[in-house]
């Protein structure tokens, strides 16, 4: 038995019970997929709603909503400070359309080229790959997955990892690579131009003046 502050005796199992239920809540909380919510599929078929212009009865607050948690698990579960710092930077872009400024900024970072160059299967796959210290940028290794590349630079997977299955059978994907990537060789990955909104696709149409009306 344990003795609380108030001098009640308290049966020390429940305590470590209550306390392990508030942390597997708390863990589930956060890194929760909306991918995996039992309302995904009504989301989805709201957000194409919404992209092809259709009138909805959901409110616009939770039209943006939709729209952050979308972004955000797309892109590995990305944290919302770090979603709306990424957004800040892309609209601060000159001579680009709204679309194409939000997808330089999303699309530019080192997790995602891995991802749309099928080096990784997914955007988790590549943080874990990133952060392994598995991938060099111009010959120096990185191991920030933010890591903000620039037209010109070349992305190489290290030797070491070059015979994971998972990293093989990602190669095999039917997956298309975008046009602003070279990848002649699969493991050395050239960005030969800035991404546009037309050469890349989400699963989902994205509302571009809702995502950073509230940023």
């Amino acid at each position: 038995m344990a003795i609380t502050k108030n001098h009640k005796k308290v049966d020390k199992f429940d305590v470590l019970s209550k306390t392990n239920i508030k942390q597997k809540v708390n863990f589930k909380y956060h890194f929760k997929n909306p991918v995996n919510d039992k309302k995904a599929e009504t989301n989805k078929i709201l957000l194409a709603q919404i992209g092809n212009g259709e009138e909805t009865k959901v409110s616009e607050r939770k039209i943006a909503h939709l729209h952050n948690r979308a972004i955000k698990c797309f892109y590995g579960s990305m944290r919302q400070n770090k979603l709306i710092k990424i957004i800040k930077e892309s609209i601060k872009q000159h001579n680009m359309s709204l679309e194409d400024k939000i997808t330089w900024g999303f699309e530019t970072l080192l997790s995602s080229v891995l991802y749309r160059s099928k080096i990784s299967p997914t955007y988790h796959h590549a943080k874990q790959q990133i952060s392994h210290k598995h991938i060099l940028v111009n010959n120096k290794l990185v191991n920030i997955w933010s890591y903000r590349l620039k037209v010109g630079d070349e992305i190489t997977l290290l030797p070491k990892a070059r015979d994971n299955k998972i990293i093989l059978d990602s190669l095999k994907n039917n997956r298309k690579i975008p046009e602003y990537l070279d990848c002649a060789n699969p493991f050395v990955i050239k960005m030969i131009n800035n991404p546009t909104a037309a050469s890349v696709t989400h699963g989902f149409n994205i509302n571009y003046p809702l995502l950073i009306r509230n940023i």
